[in-house]
């Protein structure tokens, strides 16, 4: 007669159930092997969904790079990150930070010193600045980021200083990992600038997840004031 048996593995808490028969042991480590697998199945990384077939420039933005790094251990530090003071002088020390192109060497965008709790960035180039997460959280003070000095817009073209608030996440697109980010329009209308942009970003809860996210740009080529907005 064929009975029903329950076979339990060392490391499982949760029965499997075989038929008895003379190959109950092959059949009970196969089931077993099958249901230790699963949770492996499950936690493979989500692959990205954005076509990039469309997009005039792309990006990738990674944690690691990230200028505030170390500087958001609690959640007063973490907001204190998303205002950055304009200074005349830099401060005291050497720049731990990558300068972008068009900086010399003797000079500074972004400045934070080993000692420093903050980044500066040179009143040369850009007023005080507001940092603002465009992964879908509320933005701050409408919107805006910041003005960029006249020094800034000879120097550089709106969408080589898009790429600057990117590349130094002065714009925020991602909230624990990475993110891709995809320009898809850009135009420019009785001195202003303006940038459609989508993309992914990477973050953790119990498990790995991508989420879509997109914003506007604007910059006005006269003033210098740069606002994102959120469609």
């Amino acid at each position: 007669m064929i009975a029903v048996d329950v076979c339990r593995h060392q490391r499982q808490s949760s029965p499997v159930v075989a038929i008895q028969i003379p190959l109950r042991g092959f059949l009970c480590l196969t089931i077993l092997g099958s249901t230790m697998f699963l949770p492996a199945v499950a936690a493979r990384p989500k692959k990205t969904r954005m076509n990039t077939a469309t997009c005039i420039k792309t990006w990738n933005i990674e944690r690691h790079n990230n200028p505030w790094s170390g500087l958001t251990n609690d959640a007063a530090a973490e907001e204190a990150t998303y205002t950055v003071r304009a200074v005349t002088k830099p401060p005291a020390g050497k720049n731990r930070l990558t300068q972008p192109p068009g900086i010399d060497a003797n000079d500074f965008l972004l400045f934070r010193s080993g000692e420093s709790k903050a980044v500066v960035v040179n009143a040369r180039y850009f007023s005080d600045l507001t940092r603002q997460d465009v992964t879908g959280r509320p933005l701050l003070s409408g919107g805006l980021i910041g003005i960029a000095a006249p020094l800034t817009l000879r120097r550089w073209r709106p969408t080589d200083l898009l790429d600057i608030l990117l590349e130094q996440q002065l714009l925020i697109v991602y909230a624990h990992i990475e993110a891709d980010v995809c320009l898809t329009r850009e135009s420019s209308q009785k001195g202003v600038y303006s940038a459609s942009l989508t993309g992914e970003h990477t973050y953790y809860t119990n498990s790995r997840n991508v989420s879509a996210f997109q914003f506007e740009f604007t910059l006005n080529e006269k003033t210098g004031e740069m606002r994102v907005a959120q469609p």
